[in-house]
C-alpha cells in the first residue's frame, strides 16, 4: 500500500504543477496502513467511503499461511467480534 501512497504523491505534485489551482483527493475504500501526516504532499485530503473489517497490514502478515492462520484464529475471531455493531 505504501507504494501506491507514493504513487498518490507524486501524481498529485505532477498535478499541482499543471494546474496550480486543481484539488487532489485520495479516495479509497479503507485505509489499509499506518496513518500518516499529508502536510508535506500535494494532497488535499484522503477520503475513506467506508469502514472495513480487516487487520492492519502488518497483523495480516502474520496470516499468510494455513498453519498461521490457524493459529491466530482465536485473536482473529476476537477482532471481528469487536467490530460487531
Amino acid at each position: 500500500m505504501i507504494s501506491v501512497f507514493q504513487e498518490a504523491i507524486a501524481t498529485s505534485r505532477d498535478l499541482k504543477i499543471a494546474v496550480p489551482r486543481s484539488l487532489y483527493f485520495l479516495i479509497c475504500e479503507f485505509l489499509d496502513m499506518t496513518s500518516v501526516s499529508i502536510v508535506s504532499t500535494q494532497l488535499d485530503d484522503i477520503l475513506i467511503v467506508r469502514q472495513s473489517k480487516r487487520l492492519s497490514a502488518n497483523l495480516r502478515q502474520e496470516h499468510k499461511t494455513p498453519e498461521a492462520r490457524r493459529i491466530h484464529r482465536q485473536e482473529y475471531a476476537e477482532f471481528l467480534d469487536a467490530l460487531k455493531y
